[in-house]
């Protein structure tokens, strides 16, 4: 799945990078997006101080919540 409009929000880095060139940083907000989209696990939350990921997958049919800790 491809994110076809994007709105600028909080995902770039600077106000300048926005003005000085508005189609580059609309270009690296979608990229950000689609890579997100493309994770097994793209949903994030926070867990007791923990960031930590999840997302759901197949086993055998049946359909299984799946989560990890993000290190670094």
């Amino acid at each position: 799945m491809k994110v076809g409009h994007v709105q600028l929000n909080s995902d770039i880095d600077s106000a300048e990078e926005t003005k000085a060139a508005p189609s580059n940083a609309v270009k690296k907000v979608n990229d950000k997006i689609n890579n997100r989209l493309d994770e097994s696990m793209p949903l994030r939350f926070t867990n007791n101080g923990k960031l930590d990921r999840w997302g759901f997958r197949m086993d055998y049919g049946d359909s299984q919540f799946i989560y990890e800790e993000v290190i670094g």
